[in-house]
């Protein structure tokens, strides 16, 4: 029977489900804004809407199209969708400092040297354009369900269940679990490279049927040596990876 760290070597649980509750805190923010915009403050004029009466229509698409765009990159990429990325990264580090030389693990330098590091910041931008393409599929979408809706005669009522259904089709958990794996992943090879340690090998995540059998996806890795400096994008392998690296 796999050990809980052989399923998950990363030890993210925590901050995966931290940022997943984030994101569905947006999603009702988000949620509320459409309504006040298309049902209480009818701000697009969709009240006043006959069926096949294509006066105004153009207007009233174009209108939300614009508006829909801009307020879904505000609620999905404002910052919120760094924090645990950057806690993922840091953490992962501070740890792998501590596995190669515990006399290290509390040096504030090492800590500033994390914490300030190119790849976090990298990894922190990519999340958040990870996270803009969430925003731009949700707008394009809900976009077509307003014409749609409008073309056909909707009421403003129904045509925002059409726009709230599209937030029900994103899934957001496998983004999230492989954006968490990959800082944790690069936050180990940045600690390394700080310590001057020149190799690591992966510690590769079992499957889970009990069986002790390592992931097939990534079995791969299992027992290969890798350059520090060659390591950055090999893990995460797949989607929800779950494979971490380790002192060769």
């Amino acid at each position: 029977m796999p050990t809980p760290r052989q399923l998950d070597p990363t030890r993210t649980t925590m901050i995966r489900k931290a940022l997943l509750k984030e994101y569905y805190k947006q999603i009702r923010r988000f949620r509320l804004e459409l309504y006040t915009a298309i049902v209480s403050d009818d701000s697009f004029g969709l009240t006043v809407n006959e069926p096949w009466n294509f006066l105004g229509l153009k207007d009233k698409i174009k209108h939300f199209t614009e508006w829909v765009a801009r307020k879904a990159r505000q609620v999905f990429t404002s910052g919120w969708e760094k924090v645990q990325i950057r806690k993922a990264f840091v953490k992962s580090g501070k740890r792998s400092i501590k596995k190669a030389d515990k006399e290290l693990a509390d040096s504030p330098v090492l800590d500033q040297m994390l914490e300030g590091s190119e790849q976090m910041e990298i990894l922190m931008n990519r999340t958040s354009l990870e996270f803009a393409a969430v925003a731009a599929r949700l707008s394009s979408s809900m976009a077509r369900e307003v014409s749609e809706g409008l073309i056909g005669g909707e009421t403003a009522r129904q045509i925002l269940d059409r726009v709230d259904e599209q937030l029900d089709k994103e899934q957001p958990e496998r983004l999230i679990h492989t954006e968490v794996t990959r800082a944790a992943a690069w936050g180990a090879l940045v600690a390394y490279g700080i310590l001057g340690i020149e190799e690591v090998v992966a510690e590769v995540e079992f499957t889970t049927q009990g069986d002790s059998r390592v992931c097939p996806e990534c079995s791969g890795l299992n027992g290969r040596i890798y350059k520090v400096e060659e390591s950055f994008g090999v893990i995460p392998v797949h989607p929800r990876c779950r494979c971490y690296w380790k002192p060769a």
